[in-house]
């Protein structure tokens, strides 16, 4: 079973000027074992409402599941990928001096 749960027009951060945006969630969960199974959330832009909701689900988890195989590629298939921490602000230093 899917349950769905999401607020519209949340502040980004709790002090100082912010944007708001659309907060929304999505659990599955084993009704034989009553248990959670999967679990992610989402923000957006565009306002949720039960009419859209679904969709926004599948397009989340479908951007994740591109983004999750495209790193995997890069990271495992011979690009040597990993996590720079911020590499790329020293070499563009070196390039401008």
């Amino acid at each position: 079973m899917y349950r769905y749960a999401w607020v519209n027009g949340v502040e980004i951060r709790a002090e100082g000027d912010t944007c708001t945006v659309n907060y929304l969630s999505m659990e599955l969960w084993n009704e034989e074992k009553q248990e959670r199974t999967y679990k992610n959330a989402w923000i957006t832009d565009k306002t949720i409402t039960r009419e859209n909701v679904k969709e926004l689900v599948e397009w989340g988890r479908a951007r994740w599941k591109i983004e999750n195989e495209h790193n995997n590629v890069l990271k495992h298939r011979g690009y040597n990928l990993e996590h720079n921490f911020g590499h790329w602000e020293k070499l563009c230093l070196e390039r401008v001096q």
